[in-house]
């Protein structure tokens, strides 16, 4: 059931046009600060998981490995898409609670993403 939740706010978020998909386009928006929330396929491979874990650590935006390619693409309307950036910072805290919530013991966010004052790094998205 939380799968289907997850993914359809992964669609609903496609369809607003507050996402986007691909490696190149994701990697644009990360680096661009526009970038609240990395969905990484599960499927995907160990080098891709390892640029958008580490470039989500950097640039302060949290990441999640969910689903296969095959899934990610069919709810954005692609055929098969590795990772999917979430643009809008409502839609990534909502993804994140229904993530969180089927997944007790992993948190989804970096937990070292704050300042020396404690505050979020990048304001814009990751006060989730």
């Amino acid at each position: 059931m939380s799968v289907d939740r997850l993914l359809s706010l992964v669609s609903l978020s496609a369809r607003a046009r507050k996402a986007c998909s691909g490696e190149e386009n994701v990697e644009k928006s990360i680096k661009g600060g526009k970038a609240c929330l990395v969905i990484v396929a599960e499927d995907a491979s160990l080098n891709t998981k390892k640029l958008f874990k580490d470039k989500c650590k950097y640039y302060s935006v949290a990441y999640i490995e969910y689903a296969t390619k095959a899934l990610l693409g069919k709810y954005v309307g692609k055929e098969v898409r590795a990772s999917i950036a979430i643009t809008d910072k409502s839609l990534a805290s909502g993804i994140l609670d229904i993530y969180n919530a089927g997944n007790q013991n992993q948190n989804a966010a970096f937990a070292d993403t704050t300042n020396e004052s404690g505050q979020p790094q990048n304001e814009k998205c990751y006060a989730l």
